[in-house]
């Protein structure tokens, strides 16, 4: 398992501000399994939300790929790694990051398609340490 990755996302939301809770969707990959990212989270991996300051966009775009599982999108991104400060387990944010917020995840749930069954994403509830 990488302790380590970067995802780039194009939205999050607000669910509740106690606790402090934001979710965000991922779809599966084309192939119809979960994600890197997704599978991550499921395992119990820490992570940071970044908002990335318009300078570095197009760094975070560069990591918008389907990469195999141990790709490193750090060395892809050219962005800088730090170590998060309120979550454990080797979890990293952004450096050049406007700021960062370290999750845990609260809970997952499977977005499932009414007509045919098919699970196609899947919605991501986390907590804000």
């Amino acid at each position: 398992m990488l302790t380590t990755w970067l995802a780039s996302a194009s939205w999050f939301n607000t669910v509740t501000n106690y606790p402090p809770v934001i979710s965000f969707a991922i779809n599966h990959n084309a192939m119809g399994s979960l994600k890197d990212t997704t599978t991550n989270l499921k395992n119990g991996q820490r992570f940071a939300v970044n908002i990335i300051s318009k300078a570095f966009i197009e760094n975070a775009n560069a990591t918008a790929i389907d990469a195999p599982p141990n790709f490193d999108e750090w060395a892809l991104s050219g962005l800088t790694k730090e170590k998060c400060i309120h979550v454990q387990i080797r979890a990293s944010r952004v450096k050049e990051s406007a700021f960062s917020m370290e999750c845990e995840l609260y809970k997952s749930i499977d977005i499932t398609y009414p007509v045919t069954g098919e699970h196609s994403s899947m919605l991501i509830l986390v907590h804000i340490k």
